[in-house]
């Protein structure tokens, strides 16, 4: 029990002295803060007796990077502003406050430095004035810390763009106070270019990384001749270029790709040349949409980004190959369907090789054999389409699609016979393939197909030796369009009938009868047929 007694009367000592430690504590603080600030004034820059400026000692000791306006040419960031400087009318000795040597007192209670962020669009402070407190020492120094959210102006060069390093500058310099009455002096400073600084206190974001922070004074001469001080924070930031690569380079870089192997390889006269022109136009729109986009990304400035050059180099490289492409295949076509062989030196920039002989398709009534006749005039073939049905006009390929019945009538003295000697018979038919028959071709035409085969096909022959061939015919021709009139146009198309190999004193043509029946026609309801020639 005596010990029990004896351990309550010690427990009771050591709690009523710390007590009375903390009371002399709290009131030696309270009494340093009462005469602190009994006479003191804030509006008041400090007494003449003190020689010499205000020295403020000011750096941002964290920074975080949340978004780069690329376009305003703006960055928005966190940061601390730490301020230091000494007012000697908060002194006081801390022998005579029971060796109180520091104490917290509300921001708002003291005269500041007017120190202004010159380069910020906005300051916007986290904790208001009111919550805000800075630790006075015995000898005048004051600490102050402040968090706060800032927008800042930021000159953007986007030559290099998206391999780009940017820096921005961030200005703090008294207002009002020239440097005889507040100077300034900078912390401590952060030398790094070759790095990354990530250490918990300066952060870039997703997109840039900051590589270096670096701070210097500086002195303005004002136009009334006083020097104020300035402290320039330079902060140099590096894209992250992984998302535009993946995004617009590769893409970029594959579609001109494709365009261009795609544009020359081997295709058609007709509905492949159409396609292969839609992929490069829609390569180029492609093109057009991604230079746009990196447009929209960057600042007007009067400098064209890297990317943006080889997106253009692109755009202009698939803008030749399309034009290249167009002129191979117009000299294919024409060298094809008109029988041109182009120029030697057109070959030799194309690459073209032309074969030397080239085997022409059998037409109707086509033939390369040649017969020899028993007079020394020319073959007369008279020559009439006598029904047309008009099935499609593509109006793209400027070509027209039909049916017609065309009929050749000549003369071949060695069909000839007596009629009395063989029983009156004036007239037989015989298969077509047996005889020999005039080359007459369409050269307009860009195809002609024989609806009844050649072994089907049947001619008369008179005891005169005269031949008459009809052929039931589905053609493709070239008709130039004139659509200045559009809807309201009339469109004339050329048919041309021609002996391929025998000049007239050869084969001579005549025109047959003429059709002026315009009830002999077939129209395909988009165009009707007016006029015959």
């Amino acid at each position: 029990m005596a010990s029990l007694a004896e351990y309550r009367q010690v427990s009771l000592f050591w709690f009523t002295f710390v007590i009375l430690v903390a009371s002399s504590v709290f009131a030696n603080r309270f009494d340093v803060y009462k005469a602190i600030t009994a006479d003191y004034d804030k509006n008041v820059f400090r007494d003449q007796n003190f020689s010499g400026p205000v020295v403020v000692s000011i750096e941002l000791t964290s920074f975080q990077l949340l978004h780069m306006d690329q376009i305003q040419e703006t960055i928005t960031f966190m940061t601390t502003i730490g301020m230091i400087w000494k007012d000697e009318n908060l002194s006081w000795n801390a022998s005579e406050f029971g060796g109180t040597s520091s104490v917290v007192i509300p921001y708002s209670l003291l005269w500041k430095p007017d120190i202004t962020l010159t380069s910020g669009l906005s300051i916007d402070y986290i904790t208001p004035d009111e919550q805000r407190y800075v630790n006075v020492q015995d000898d005048g120094t004051i600490q102050s810390t402040s968090y706060c959210l800032i927008t800042n102006q930021c000159r953007m060069s986007v030559e290099d763009f998206p391999y780009d390093i940017q820096t921005c500058t961030i200005t703090l310099e008294p207002w009002i106070y020239p440097t005889d009455q507040v100077d300034l002096v900078v912390g401590k400073k952060r030398w790094n270019l070759n790095t990354t600084i990530d250490d918990g206190y300066f952060k870039g974001n997703g997109e840039w990384t900051v590589v270096s922070f670096d701070k210097k004074l500086y002195y303005n001469t004002a136009s009334n001749g006083q020097r104020y001080a300035a402290v320039d924070h330079t902060i140099k930031f590096r894209r992250q270029p992984i998302y535009y690569i993946c995004v617009l380079v590769i893409p970029t870089f594959v579609t001109a790709t494709i365009c261009l192997f795609g544009l020359f390889v081997p295709a058609m006269n007709n509905g492949e040349r159409v396609e292969k022109v839609n992929m490069g136009l829609a390569t180029l729109l492609f093109m057009a949409v991604i230079l746009g986009i990196v447009a929209s990304e960057m600042p007007k400035t009067t400098t064209l980004p890297l990317l943006g050059f080889f997106v253009l180099v692109e755009l202009i490289l698939c803008t030749i190959g399309v034009i290249v492409s167009m002129l191979i295949m117009l000299a294919h076509q024409r060298a094809s369907t008109r029988a041109l062989i182009p120029p030697a030196c057109l070959n030799t920039i194309l690459l073209l090789k032309m074969k030397a002989i080239q085997k022409l398709e059998k037409t109707d009534g086509t033939t390369v054999d040649t017969k020899n006749v028993i007079r020394h005039g020319p073959v007369v073939v008279s020559v009439e389409m006598l029904y047309f049905n008009l099935l499609f006009m593509d109006q793209r390929q400027e070509t027209i699609t039909f049916t017609t019945t065309m009929e050749m009538i000549w003369k071949d003295e060695n069909l000839s016979w007596n009629a009395n000697e063989f029983g009156g018979t004036s007239s037989i038919l015989i298969p077509s393939e047996l005889l020999w028959k005039p080359d007459i071709i369409v050269p307009t035409g860009l195809s002609i197909d024989n609806i009844t085969p050649d072994e089907q096909r049947y001619v008369s022959v008179l005891s005169d030796g005269t031949v008459r061939s009809i052929s039931y015919c589905l053609i493709t021709n070239e008709c130039r369009l004139s659509i200045e009139a559009f809807p309201f146009d009339i469109q004339t198309c050329n048919i041309t009938l021609e002996s391929w190999m025998h000049p007239t004193d050869k084969i001579a043509l005549v025109v047959g009868r003429k059709l002026r029946n315009l009830n002999a026609t077939i129209n395909d309801g988009d165009f009707w047929v007016l006029k015959e020639i």
